[in-house]
């Protein structure tokens, strides 16, 4: 796990570093091969989220992504919309309660798009408008 250290590391808010870096390590224990990423409830930010985008591009066991409720707004879903779209092993993938816009839904509707491996999708508690919305349901 040097690695997501080092990843980890790059952050500038270091609380957010070492709470990321306890939860991974309890999550995973001493091997990256995870099928799942919960980080529900940690408040990890757009900062967070491009540190997660980064891990994520290298742990392609990842089925299962949970980052609900984490204050992401649409620029951390561009990092993660473009880490996504590299890891098509991805199948469940929940942003809800955050602060995702439009510019956020037409991102991920890009990834669905071109990858259509996600199959479960939690968007619910954003701030995503009707054109976000179409976006995300034309790319079904």
């Amino acid at each position: 796990l040097k690695w997501v250290d080092t990843v980890l590391d790059e952050l500038k808010e270091k609380d957010l570093a070492m709470r990321l870096k306890k939860k991974f390590k309890s999550q995973w224990g001493t091997t990256y091969k995870t099928q799942q990423i919960n980080l529900y409830d940690n408040a990890i930010g757009d900062s967070g989220a491009e540190a997660v985008a980064k891990i994520i591009r290298n742990v392609l066991s990842v089925q299962q992504l949970n980052l609900g409720y984490n204050n992401i707004t649409s620029v951390g879903v561009l990092y993660l919309a473009e880490s996504i779209g590299l890891n098509s092993s991805i199948r469940v993938l929940s942003l809800g309660k955050n602060k995702i816009d439009d510019d956020g839904a037409i991102a991920l509707s890009r990834v669905l798009e071109a990858d259509n491996s996600i199959y479960q999708l939690g968007l619910g508690n954003n701030m995503i408008g009707d054109i976000g919305a179409k976006a995300i349901t034309e790319s079904l």
